[in-house]
C-alpha cells in the first residue's frame, strides 16, 4: 500500500517527503481488502488522489512489474544455490544442524573388551598403463568385514573365512577412550588433527624434492585435504561419542573450500548429503550423510579433471630414498570415480568374528 501510495504522490509520499518513516497501515486497510485477503484495483483506486489516479496508473504499473520481476528473481536466486555444492557460508548452516542431530542421537559406550565390528564395501579401478578411464568405465568392488578392539589394541579381518588378527596402526585415535576424550571445541579439534598433517606435510615435502621434474612422482595428499580425509576416516571406521560426532562435522565446517550438496547421490544410489573439498587440483573427496538423520554413509573420490597417475608410484631399494617406478601411466578422465566406500554396518560385539 506505501510503495502504491508513492507511486500515485499520496499521503505515503508525503510523510516521506516530509521525513517521517513511518509504514504503518491505514486503519481503513481492513475495509478494502477482497475475500482472499488482497486489495482489489477499485479499492486501490479510492485510495489514490483522484486528480493524480489517471496520469501515476503507468507508474504504479510499472512498480507492480519491477516487483514481481524482483521477486521472481529472488526465487531463481534460492533455487540455483541448492543445486549442485553449495557456498561455505550454507555449508556452515548444513553442517550445524548435522551437529545438531549427532547430539541428539542415543549412545551406548563400548567396554574396553568389547570389539567394534564395521562392514564396509568398496570400489575401485584396476588399470593398467595405458588404459583410459571414464565415468562410464565399470569400477572393481570388494566386501570387507573387521573387528577392531574398544581399547585400540588389536584389528581382526575376515579373510577367506579365516580370522586374522594384527595389531592397529595409522594417523586416527584406534580406541574408545582417546575418542571419547577428543576436544568438544571445533577449533581445538581442528588443531590438534592438523598437528598430524603438518608430520605428514614434512614427510610429502621431501618426497616432492626428491621427485622434483619426474612426471611419475608421487603425489600424496595433504594439507587440509589430508585434515578433512581424518575426520571422515574418524566418523568411518569408528563408534562416535555424540558430542564428539557433532565437534566433528563443527569443525569440518571451518575447513576453507568445503561445500555441501544436499541434492547428492551416495555410491549405492540413494539420495544423501554431500560434504566435500578439492583435493590436488584434479580430486573432490566427498562424505556421504544420510539426508534426515545426518548418519555417515560412504566416502567418493571423483576426477573433476583429466589426470594421468602411474601404478606403485616408487620402489624401495634397501631402505634408501624412494625411486620412480618406470611405469608409462594411466588416464582417469574428468566425472570418472576414482574410489568409493560405504560403510553397510557398524555395531559392537563382544568377540572378534561375531556379527550383529
Amino acid at each position: 500500500m506505501a510503495l502504491l501510495e508513492r507511486a500515485s504522490g499520496g499521503p505515503a509520499a508525503s510523510a516521506s517527503a516530509s521525513g517521517s518513516t513511518s509504514t504503518s497501515a491505514p486503519a481503513s486497510l481492513g475495509e478494502v481488502r477482497g475475500p482472499a485477503g488482497l486489495l482489489s484495483r477499485a479499492a486501490v483506486d479510492r485510495r489514490l488522489i483522484p486528480g493524480r489516479v489517471a496520469r501515476r496508473r503507468w507508474a504504479v504499473r510499472a512498480l507492480a512489474v519491477a516487483a514481481v520481476a524482483v521477486v521472481a528473481t529472488a526465487g531463481l536466486t534460492a533455487v540455483q544455490l541448492h543445486d549442485g555444492p553449495t557456498p561455505a557460508a550454507h555449508a556452515q548452516v548444513v553442517l550445524a544442524r548435522a551437529a545438531d542431530a549427532a547430539q541428539a542421537r542415543s549412545f551406548g559406550e563400548p567396554r574396553p573388551d568389547q570389539w567394534i565390528y564395521t562392514e564396509t564395501r568398496t570400489w575401485f579401478h584396476k588399470a593398467r598403463d595405458g588404459d583410459t578411464v571414464t565415468a562410464r568405465t565399470p569400477l572393481e568392488s570388494e566386501a570387507e568385514a573387521a573387528w577392531r578392539r574398544a581399547d585400540g589394541e588389536l584389528v581382526a579381518r575376515d579373510r577367506d573365512g579365516m580370522l586374522e588378527i594384527r595389531n592397529l596402526g595409522g594417523n586416527t585415535p584406534k580406541d574408545y577412550a582417546t575418542i571419547a576424550a577428543l576436544p568438544t571445541d571445533p577449533e581445538a579439534l581442528l588443531a590438534l588433527f592438523r598437528k598430524s598433517t603438518a608430520r605428514r606435510e614434512a614427510v610429502v615435502e621431501r618426497i616432492r624434492e626428491r621427485f622434483a621434474g619426474n612426471e611419475a612422482a608421487p603425489d600424496p595428499v595433504s594439507g587440509d585435504v589430508f585434515t578433512f580425509g581424518l575426520l571422515s576416516t574418524l566418523l568411518s571406521d569408528n563408534v562416535v561419542p555424540p558430542e564428539v560426532e557433532a565437534t566433528v562435522f563443527r569443525a569440518m565446517a571451518l575447513l576453507p573450500g568445503v561445500t555441501v550438496n544436499e541434492a547428492a547421490t551416495d555410491p549405492e544410489g540413494r539420495p544423501a548429503l554431500a560434504v566435500s573439498l578439492e583435493a590436488r587440483e584434479w580430486l573432490r573427496s566427498e562424505l556421504f550423510l544420510d539426508p534426515e538423520t545426518f548418519a555417515y554413509r560412504a566416502v567418493r573420490e571423483t576426477a573433476v579433471r583429466d589426470h594421468t597417475l602411474h601404478n606403485g608410484f616408487f620402489v624401495w631399494r634397501g631402505g634408501e630414498s624412494p625411486s620412480p617406478s618406470p611405469t608409462g601411466g594411466w588416464v582417469i578422465e574428468a566425472g570418472a570415480v576414482y574410489r568409493q566406500s560405504t560403510r553397510t554396518a557398524i555395531a559392537v560385539v563382544d568377540e572378534p568374528g561375531q556379527r550383529p
